[in-house]
């Protein structure tokens, strides 16, 4: 992944019509910025082959930057979200990956082309967000980059003022949004739960987004949610779904009986290679694949 080196202690970019601050765990490899120009925004997933888009015309920046270790796509975009609605944003639309419409999506959005913007078609997450006050709107689109993320942020300020936007460098890992983002998008991966190939043993004793789910649950006893183990693409299906199962269920007993999830809100399935997240013709897709993901079923609202 290339950059552009390290960032430093702060970025400062436009004027006083905007004042938005955000904590960047990574390096910003990207940066424009114009005095007037038109931005898409989505709206809404993609509807009969297309996205629906609103315009939006004032002073444009642009950030892109590299992540290189983090929970998942979901945490990450989760903190951001934190950030900017700390800063007065108002999330209007989010969604993720097959929400969103998957490659019809991807493509109906404006994205720097790569390397400079790389966007992983199974798993990338997106947001748009305004600020009523400030009289601005940003959008945000985190993706799994090989074994790191990117993320490409477009702010555009009011008609008269440039965004005043201050980054600083974090190297905060964050998992603490999961709860937010199962509201919002139904799913989460749990990215730092893996499994060798043929196996279904944790391959550690300590996971920061199990305990993050564990603290949601705890907090919102009325959610309940399921686990759907997944393999890689070697062997047949039928011990393949039997392994998958057995992978989301030593998930399950890991949140009962270490982290003192109650059994009624957390269920266990598994549905073996039907549902990749990579290729299967690589090692890294193939470990990419074995995964477990939590799906929301229940919710008090």
């Amino acid at each position: 992944m290339r950059t552009a080196g390290p960032l430093a202690t702060a970025l400062l970019l436009g004027g006083p019509a905007l004042a938005l601050d955000l904590a960047v765990p990574g390096d910003i490899s990207f940066r424009e910025t114009s005095p007037l120009a038109v931005h898409y925004l989505a709206i809404g997933p993609v509807e009969q082959g297309a996205v629906p888009v609103t315009p939006r015309e004032g002073p444009h920046t642009r950030l892109i930057w590299g992540v290189d270790t983090y929970d998942s796509s979901t945490a990450l975009l989760s903190q951001f979200r934190e950030q900017i609605q700390n800063d007065g944003f108002e999330v209007e639309f989010s969604c993720a990956t097959q929400s969103c419409g998957g490659y019809d999506f991807r493509f109906g959005i404006e994205v720097e082309p790569a390397p400079t913007m790389f966007v992983d078609l199974s798993d990338f997450h997106y947001l748009t967000a305004t600020n009523t006050t400030d009289d601005a709107v940003l959008s945000l689109l985190v993706s799994r980059a090989g074994t790191g993320y990117m993320v490409q942020m477009d702010v555009i300020g009011g008609a008269e003022a440039a965004p005043d936007l201050t980054v600083t460098k974090s190297t905060r890992i964050d998992a603490s949004g999961i709860g937010a983002t199962l509201r919002a998008d139904g799913v989460a991966i749990l990215d730092d739960v893996v499994f060798d190939t043929g196996s279904a043993s944790l391959a550690a004793t300590k996971f920061t987004s199990l305990e993050a789910l564990a603290q949601h649950l705890a907090a919102a006893p009325g959610d309940a949610v399921a686990l759907v183990g997944h393999t890689d693409a070697e062997g047949d299906l039928e011990p393949n779904v039997l392994l998958s199962e057995a992978r989301a269920e030593a998930v399950r007993q890991y949140l009962i009986t270490k982290l003192g999830v109650s059994e009624d809100q957390v269920a266990a399935r598994g549905i073996g290679f039907l549902a990749p997240r990579a290729s299967n013709l690589t090692s890294e897709g193939r470990a990419q694949n074995r995964r477990v993901e939590v799906i929301l079923t229940e919710t008090a609202r």
